[in-house]
């Protein structure tokens, strides 16, 4: 589902990991439903879990 969402985009698998990674760190296993969004939805959920210290450095 990844690659198929991918559509190509190198930076989609990147943002995938730091989703997969996320969900982790909160406890759970990542689902095929977790991945079930287009790229800016990706890069929205990416921002989304980023602390405001992380995304103050950024």
């Amino acid at each position: 589902m990844i690659a198929d969402r991918s559509h190509g985009l190198p930076l989609y698998p990147d943002l995938a990991v730091m989703r997969v990674l996320a969900i982790r760190r909160a406890g759970r296993t990542p689902e095929p439903a977790d991945f079930d969004a287009d790229f800016p939805a990706l890069v929205a959920r990416a921002l989304r879990d980023l602390t405001p210290e992380k995304a103050a450095r950024r």
